[in-house]
Formats: C-alpha cells, sequence, structure tokens
C-alpha cells in the first residue's frame, strides 16, 4: 500500500447509519483471479455497459469502481465458474431428445459443464496482503443498520424484506449498488466484506477505487502467478461445480471434491 495515497474528503456517515459491523483485516492474505500482467489492474472503464460495471458491490452511478477478492484461490474460482455450471432441468430435456446419428455428427454439441481451456488464456491469479476497514455487510447489526434506508428499494425490486437473502440475489443488483455507492459516499470505508452466495463458507472482498486510477491504498504485496489446468484449486472447483475441461486427449486428473487443494483452500488462498 503507498503511504502517498491521501484519503479524500468524504462526509461523516450520518448518525442513523450507526452502528455497521467492521471487518478490520491485519495484513491478510488474499487472492483473485484476473489478467496478465497485473491481475490487480482496475478493470479499464471501456469494458462497462451503460457507464456502469454490473458486478454485486459496484457503483449504480458509475464514478468508482471495484476490485473483487477472496480469502481463497477457490472463491474466486467459484465465483467466475458458477454461470459455466450445468442447468440440471435443460441437461435432462437435452438428454430426452433423440438425435438424428448424422447431424450428431456433423452438428456436435459441447455436453453440459465442458470448460474450453480458452477460459485460461491470459488469467493469472494475484496474491497480496489487506489491511484498512470494511463494511461486514451481512451481520445482523449491519443489516439492521441499513434496513431503514433500503428496505422500499428491495421490495421495488420485488424482493420479500431487505435481508441477508435480498443481498444474495443475483436480480438484486441495483440493490447491492445502490448500498456500494452510498458506503463509498458516505464513510471513509476500504470496501465490503461478504460472503458467495454459493456458499457462506466462502468470504469475498470488494476494494473501493478511493483514488483515480491509483492502485488500492488497503492492499500491498501484490504478485501475479501463473495458471494451469491442472492447478489443485482450480480442480476443486470444477469438482464443486459439476465442470470438466473439454481436453478429450488429455492426461489430466479427474476434478475430485476429496481431491488435491481443498485442505489448503480453506486455511485460506484468493
Amino acid at each position: 500500500m503507498s503511504a502517498s495515497l491521501a484519503r479524500p474528503a468524504i462526509s461523516p456517515l450520518p448518525e442513523a447509519w450507526m452502528p455497521l459491523t467492521l471487518a478490520e483485516p491485519a495484513e491478510q492474505g488474499i487472492w483473485r483471479v484476473g489478467y496478465a500482467p497485473d491481475p490487480w489492474a482496475w478493470t479499464d472503464w471501456k469494458w462497462a455497459t451503460g457507464h456502469h460495471f454490473d458486478g454485486r458491490w459496484d457503483d449504480l452511478d458509475g464514478t468508482f469502481r471495484s476490485i473483487y477478492a477472496g480469502a481463497s484461490l477457490y472463491s474466486c474460482f467459484v465465483e467466475l465458474l458458477a454461470p459455466l455450471r450445468p442447468d440440471p432441468q435443460l441437461a435432462e430435456e437435452i438428454a430426452a431428445i433423440v438425435a438424428d446419428p448424422e447431424d450428431v455428427e456433423q452438428f456436435p454439441t459441447t455436453p453440459a459443464g465442458d470448460v474450453d481451456p480458452s477460459w485460461l488464456d491470459n488469467r493469472v491469479a494475484g496474491t497480496a496482503t489487506l489491511t484498512g476497514a470494511f463494511c461486514d455487510v451481512t451481520t445482523s447489526t449491519t443489516i439492521a443498520t441499513l434496513r431503514p434506508s433500503f428496505a422500499t428499494r428491495a421490495t421495488e425490486l420485488g424482493l420479500n424484506d431487505f435481508d441477508v437473502s435480498a443481498l444474495n440475489d443475483a436480480a438484486a443488483r441495483p440493490l447491492t449498488q445502490a448500498i456500494a455507492t452510498r458506503l463509498c459516499r458516505s464513510t471513509d470505508l476500504d470496501g465490503i466484506r461478504y460472503t458467495s452466495r454459493h456458499g457462506s463458507d466462502l468470504t469475498l472482498w470488494a476494494i473501493f477505487e478511493r483514488s483515480i486510477n491509483r492502485p488500492p491504498r488497503c492492499i500491498d504485496q501484490q504478485q501475479a502467478l501463473d495458471l494451469t489446468p491442472t492447478h489443485p484449486e482450480l480442480l476443486a472447483a470444477f469438482a464443486t461445480l459439476g465442470l470438466r475441461w473439454l481436453l478429450p486427449d488429455a492426461d489430466l486428473p479427474a476434478p475430485t471434491i476429496d481431491g488435491p487443494g481443498i485442505e489448503g483452500v480453506e486455511r485460506g488462498l484468493f
């Protein structure tokens, strides 16, 4: 973390918002999967849709960016690969189709859950140490503090209430992004600590951009590491999500939930 990055002048947190539960990591190891050469670089604004990014804790107004990281490399892979999981209902419907053998030969389809190795192209793992102060957004205290300001927004989005399930709803991005916007503008916090909607055992971090185009003030000792199709944490995520590499001729170990990397993952790899 660069000591030369001055904290911006931000209005104090409204008294009605107190208290929030804070997570204050002391040089905790974190991980990220990003792109070479620097997985910790801010995503270029040219990739934003409608002038803002669509991540869970991105700015609703598109004035700052968020970097996503986690307490384990495994959690990063689960977050990134979850959209590629096989759809059980669709898989059953496809399996029930009686296809003409000639059509199958001429128009082969990729089996559900098969991932092309090009997914790894230019992707690298990043490690860093994390300090600073983050809003622990899914605690009972934080939920109770935020609820008066966001309960109406939640119901407008068709949610039953403002609670942890609302924050984990993939369709509630306007809600979580509004929270990120308010927290970034109204506090001096470095970001948000939260849990994955794919499992409460996966701890994740959203780091706010506090200085335009400058490295996050709360991370240090950044490194980039190469990734391979046989990386233990990657194979562990494949096993959890029911995925496999589309490499029929490759001699790769089959993903297994009891395979290498799970114990190491729980000791703090992303």
